[in-house]
């Protein structure tokens, strides 16, 4: 855990410099993000309420509090994620385009003798598809990945609190999953690495192909370009096949696992209890 977090401070060191004037949207976004966290938390009470006072109790009067605390947290929370979004976008297209003009720059000042060697598929994953990486670290890996820390320990807390036994269930049950979605997205990492590779001999083949369809068609070379476009396509389709499946186990099945079995299981046995 310390080495990903080490990570995640120097690739924000790394970016800092292309981020002067649009860091107070960062900010923002940390601050907004902590309160949509807190509404998180706010949920459950009317959800208590209601079951608590409205359907044990017969508390109907209760009801329009209920729905008003549901709807204000709902307003609350679409007018957060607005919020978030916003600073997100000012931020990572900032910070990517910066970026971008850093890396053009950079092709631009090299020495004639470096284009002979430099692949153009390389050159334009570099420029276009690894830069837009970063919209996805922005989100997920900067904000989000402080506030779910946050949520952890603030619920583990109150977990422990309300029912200790439930606590130490879901302390065993729910890490187990964790390093189950860790296995499974270096596999993925793995997978969208050679996806990476293919597509940039493909951009490759690409550009040779249209700058010299002169010679391609004067040396009835139609065929075997034909075959390698095949090829390229063939490994697309194989890579992206592997990927799904790794895909659907981590975003799909995983979550399903914790949150309708490990969750469900927890809830069922303690009102048994």
């Amino acid at each position: 855990m310390l080495a990903k977090i080490k990570y995640r401070l120097t690739i924000l060191k790394m970016l800092r410099p292309y981020s002067r004037g649009v860091n107070r949207f960062l900010l923002l976004n940390c601050l907004v993000g902590l309160l949509v966290m807190g509404l998180g938390f706010v949920r459950p009470l009317f959800y208590k309420l209601f079951i608590d006072e409205v359907i044990l109790a017969k508390q109907f009067f209760i009801m329009p509090i209920v729905a008003a605390g549901y709807v204000s947290v709902f307003v609350i929370n679409s007018l957060c994620t607005c919020a978030k979004n916003h600073c997100t976008n000012r931020w990572v297209h900032r910070v990517i385009f910066r970026v971008k003009m850093k890396i053009l720059l950079g092709f631009f000042a090299r020495d004639f003798a470096d284009y002979d060697g430099q692949s153009v598929g390389d050159m334009k994953m570099r420029l276009e598809d690894d830069t837009g990486c970063i919209a996805d670290y922005a989100g997920a890996q900067t904000i989000g990945y402080v506030t779910a820390y946050v949520t952890l320990v603030v619920s583990s807390v109150l977990l422990f609190v309300i029912e200790w036994r439930l606590a130490i269930f879901a302390c065993i049950g729910i890490p187990l999953t964790i390093l189950l979605d860790h296995a499974v997205a270096k596999r993925e990492a793995v997978i969208q690495n050679w996806q990476r590779e293919n597509d940039q001999r493909m951009s490759s083949w690409l550009h040779a192909s249209i700058q010299g369809w002169r010679d391609i068609k004067a040396m009835n070379l139609q065929s075997h370009e034909e075959e390698l476009f095949a090829g390229h396509i063939r490994n697309f389709a194989i890579y992206f096949g592997i990927w799904i499946n790794y895909w659907v186990m981590r975003v799909l099945i995983i979550p399903k696992i914790k949150e309708e079995f490990i969750m469900r299981f927890c809830l069922y046995g303690h009102s048994r209890g």
